[in-house]
């Protein structure tokens, strides 16, 4: 792709050549809806948030929940229940493995992007900004219990803040994409943001082996660990790097946007 205009939410967004913002592609490969669309899995129609009641896949056993407005991360809750994103509602929603649906809006939430269950058997969530091609409110990190009470957390350095996930300290770890930084927020609310050469435009992050953070960056894998010392790591393939997560054998696996996936042994 070398440019042009594509539609999302809150209007069209002007992409880059490719690879020159990895992000903002992104947000249209994750964020943009499916409606009434035929989706296509392992070679067999589905029919993707089209109907007013979920739509299952025959044979498959898949069961599609509509009613929703871009819905962009989900975990599994310590409460037995799947939570997720919705960031085009605003909101936070929770969905029980039969299917019943919750939301809960206001209170802070603005735009969410990532979830992730954390030690204090709450859900903490990134606060993007909603529509944030510019200058909005809201860009926070969130807290949710399983009884639905929100609490929004907010510091100088926390600018659309993009992953986020468990950490081995006991603390929620964050990428912020605007701040060029990686995030730190304690169980009770206090945010430290580390930044160094290298971390430009971070996305997705994971706690790694060793007691580390590994997170992605724009053309760039990046370290972190507890202490807040960073490390940035490239090669030639990696371009456009998005999601990341820790594999067995002390590997982490990530994918990139320029189409392909990426594997990191990590040394001892």
């Amino acid at each position: 792709m070398t440019g042009g205009w594509l539609a999302r939410g809150g209007g069209p967004v002007l992409l880059g050549a490719a690879g020159g913002r990895a992000a903002t592609v992104r947000r249209f490969l994750r964020v943009r809806r499916l409606a009434g669309v035929v989706a296509v899995l392992a070679g067999l129609p589905v029919l993707a948030l089209g109907g007013a009641a979920a739509a299952q896949a025959a044979g498959l056993g898949i069961t599609v929940y509509p009613g929703l407005n871009q819905p962009t991360s989900i975990t599994a809750g310590p409460d037995g229940a799947l939570w997720f994103t919705d960031f085009g509602n605003n909101s936070i929603g929770r969905i029980t493995t039969s299917g019943t649906v919750t939301t809960y809006t206001g209170r802070g939430i603005n735009g969410p992007i990532d979830i992730t269950a954390g030690p204090d058997g709450a859900l903490w969530f990134t606060n993007w900004g909603n529509n944030s091609f510019g200058s909005h409110p809201g860009r926070s990190i969130g807290r949710i219990t399983t009884s639905g009470q929100v609490t929004t957390y907010t510091a100088p350095g926390v600018n659309q803040p993009e992953g986020i996930t468990a950490g081995p300290d006991g603390a929620l770890w964050f990428t912020n994409w605007a701040g060029n930084s990686i995030g730190r927020i304690t169980t009770s609310g206090t945010i430290t943001t580390y930044t160094a050469p290298g971390v430009n435009q971070p996305i997705g992050i994971t706690a790694g082996p060793g007691g580390t953070l590994w997170f992605t960056s724009y053309q760039s894998i990046g370290r972190i660990t507890t202490t807040g010392t960073i490390t940035t790591h490239t090669s030639a393939g990696v371009v456009a790097p998005d999601a990341i997560t820790a594999g067995p054998g002390g590997t982490l696996w990530f994918t990139c946007l320029a189409d392909s996936i990426g594997r990191i042994t990590v040394p001892g």
